[in-house]
C-alpha cells in the first residue's frame, strides 16, 4: 500500500486513538519507506502536526513513545473515539500487537478490529464483539477479510510466561464467548509456548 504523508498521519491517529498511544519506531517502520528526505519530512510533519505529545513521564522525557492531544483538530476529525492515554507499563506489549495487526491491516487482510481498551471502554459493545461476558479480555479481536460468513479471531501476546492455571482459565473464558472462532497466541519464549500448549 502506498503511503504519503497525509495517509501516514492519518493512520497514526487512527492507531493513536484505538491503542492509546503511538511510537515513533512504528511511524518508521511503517511510514518512512522512501529517500532520506522525504521520511525525514513525513516524520516533522508527525512532529508539528500538533496531533501528538511525547510521554514525559518516561525516563529521560522519552521521545519514543507519544500520546494523542485531544484538543488537536486532527484528532477530532473522523468519529473515532480515543480511548485514552496508554498506561506506559504496558507500551511495549501493545507495541507487538500493534505491529502485528498493522502487518495483516496494510495488505487488506481484515475488515475490522477492537484493541483491548476499545473493548473494556464500552461494555455493550464488547457483549456484542465477543458474544458474551468475560472477566478476560484479548489483546485484540480482528474480522478476517474472508468471503461470506464473519471470521472472528482473538489475538493474545504473551511477553512472559504465566501459570498454567491462569492459562487454562482463559482458555475457558474464551470458550465460553460465542463470537469468537480462534483465538491465536503469539509468544517469544519455548517455555511460554509449551505452558499454553500443555
Amino acid at each position: 500500500m502506498e503511503i504519503n504523508e497525509s495517509l501516514a498521519l492519518t493512520y497514526s491517529i487512527l492507531y493513536a486513538k484505538k491503542f492509546g498511544f503511538i511510537s515513533k519506531s512504528f511511524f518508521w517502520d511503517h511510514f518512512c519507506k522512501k529517500s532520506k528526505t522525504n521520511n525525514f519530512r513525513y516524520w516533522n510533519a508527525f512532529l508539528n502536526c500538533g496531533a501528538f505529545v511525547p510521554y514525559k513521564e518516561l525516563q529521560g522525557g522519552s521521545e519514543e513513545y507519544y500520546h494523542l492531544n485531544l484538543k488537536s483538530v486532527l484528532v477530532n476529525k473522523d468519529g473515532v473515539e480515543p480511548v485514552g492515554k496508554r498506561t506506559p507499563l504496558y507500551l511495549y506489549h501493545d507495541e507487538q500487537v500493534m505491529q502485528f495487526i498493522y502487518s495483516l491491516d496494510s495488505q487488506n487482510l481484515i475488515k475490522t478490529f477492537w484493541t483491548e481498551l476499545e473493548l473494556r471502554s464500552n461494555s455493550s459493545s464488547s457483549y456484542k464483539i465477543l458474544g458474551g461476558n468475560t472477566s478476560k479480555i484479548p489483546d485484540l479481536v480482528f474480522d478476517l477479510n474472508s468471503p461470506g460468513e464473519i471470521f472472528r479471531t482473538a489475538l493474545e501476546i504473551e511477553i512472559t510466561r504465566k501459570s498454567n492455571d491462569r492459562y487454562f482459565k482463559s482458555f475457558l473464558n474464551y470458550s465460553s464467548l460465542s463470537n469468537l472462532d480462534f483465538v491465536l497466541y503469539g509468544t517469544s519464549h519455548e517455555r511460554t509456548h509449551l505452558a499454553i500448549k500443555s
